[in-house]
């Protein structure tokens, strides 16, 4: 895997499908935590942007595409498909 200051990580699949709406696209996922399963994204100052928009409530999205990306990252977690 790439240098940790390259990678945003989160166990957040709201924010990780909200980032997968925008095109970001998923490097990886990340278990060595076997409590936690996180989300690897090649950081960027978008991805900055995009969060910064998402936690001050200003972010759009469709609905549909969110709730179809929450179920991928759901599958991704539980084997039914791969990156």
């Amino acid at each position: 895997m790439k240098n940790q200051i390259d990678i945003y990580r989160t166990s957040d699949t709201r924010t990780s499908a909200f980032l997968l709406c925008n095109k970001i696209p998923l490097l990886s996922l990340d278990s060595d935590d076997p409590r936690k399963i996180f989300f690897c994204f090649q950081n960027s100052d978008e991805i900055t942007k995009l969060l910064s928009t998402y936690w001050s409530d200003r972010a759009m999205v469709n609905p549909r595409l969110l709730f179809e990306k929450l179920d991928y990252l759901k599958d991704l977690i539980h084997g039914n498909y791969e990156i």
